[in-house]
């Protein structure tokens, strides 16, 4: 079965660079053949001092490999900048994170896949990993979680109209193999013009194939928004203002002979605003809670939403995530 271990890290008025917090870990003792990898459960990050353009936002996260003691170290950081200064403007945030130990009847294959989108690049950007880091396998279940991206302007620094961030994996028939592999999206615009604006970042993910029986789902609001999107999602989820991040409970049914607790992560999310673009004042995206009820059903707490700080969450935004589920049963 997995051993899921949960962490928040949180930093307070960084400036000069990204924040970088490293916490030691006790208790991962590893079985042979068992790994070890972290999985993004959320995030919240914001200016301190008011709101700016957005030239990177930033968030990674990854754990050492344990010793004979089962002692590792849990590296997270984070950034968000504009491009007035040196990392001039201070923020503060959040970042949750599970470190998982997956059983030896699990093949972990994390990636980074680097995404440039010049100017006029006419949407967010699919790229696919290379082939040769991959896996020849045709039956069994792969899910894909986000470890972390990086996100931002290449032009100078702008407004934000809209946000993706999705990580996802395929299957691919070369030759006599089968192979799955890792994909990337990632896209980010103004509203000068019809992203018109050049952007790049990178999507980390770690891609979970289970040689013992499993069964993967996806939970999340509006998560059919940002699930296996290969281009820019026609329309956009339904638009929210209040006073503060919206909370959603999300439910799905789990399987009756499932052994153990799923593993839940962040796989995809997108963000934007409802009215125009504005500046960058905060963005909420987390599972907050991810429980089983007695019928068998998980239950997720969600945590989003995107202001400037113009007012009190006065601009309409709208956003869509998507978690991986990955339970072992039989």
């Amino acid at each position: 079965m997995f051993r899921v271990l949960h962490h928040n890290s949180g930093f307070r008025g960084v400036k000069g660079g990204p924040a970088v917090l490293r916490k030691p870990v006790d208790g991962l003792q590893l079985q042979p053949n068992e790994s070890v990898f972290t999985v993004l459960r959320g995030f919240d990050v914001g200016y301190d001092g008011g709101d700016h353009h957005l030239r990177q936002l930033a968030i990674h996260t990854r754990v050492s490999a344990p010793d004979a003691a089962g002692r590792a170290e849990l590296y997270v950081e984070a950034g968000l900048r504009d491009a007035s200064g040196e990392w001039d403007d201070a923020y503060s945030g959040n970042v949750e994170v599970d470190i998982v130990v997956a059983p030896s009847s699990a093949v972990v294959l994390a990636s980074a896949i680097a995404i440039d989108a010049p100017a006029g690049t006419k949407g967010p950007k699919y790229v696919a990993d290379d082939l040769s880091h991959s896996w020849d396998m045709q039956t069994g279940a792969t899910a894909v979680f986000l470890s972390g991206f990086q996100i931002g302007y290449t032009s100078g620094d702008h407004h934000v109209l809209r946000m993706h961030v999705a990580a996802h994996w395929q299957m691919r028939h070369v030759g006599n193999q089968w192979l799955r592999l890792a994909h990337a999206m990632l896209g980010l615009r103004d509203s000068s013009g019809n992203w018109d604006d050049g952007y790049a970042g990178v999507v980390e993910s770690t891609l979970v194939h289970m040689a013992a029986p499993a069964e993967v789902a996806q939970v999340g609001p509006n998560r059919a928004y940002v699930i296996d999107s290969k281009e820019d999602p026609l329309g956009t989820p339904p638009t929210a203002v209040g006073s503060g991040p919206q909370r959603p409970i999300e439910r799905i049914g789990l399987p009756a002979a499932r052994r153990g607790e799923p593993v839940v992560g962040l796989r995809a999310f997108a963000a934007g605003f409802g009215n125009g673009d504005h500046h960058f004042g905060q963005l909420f995206c987390r599972v907050s809670r991810a429980s089983v009820t007695p019928d068998g059903k998980l239950e997720t707490q969600w945590e989003q939403g995107l202001r400037d700080r113009s007012g009190n969450w006065d601009d309409p935004y709208w956003y869509a995530a998507a978690a991986e589920v990955l339970t072992l049963t039989g």
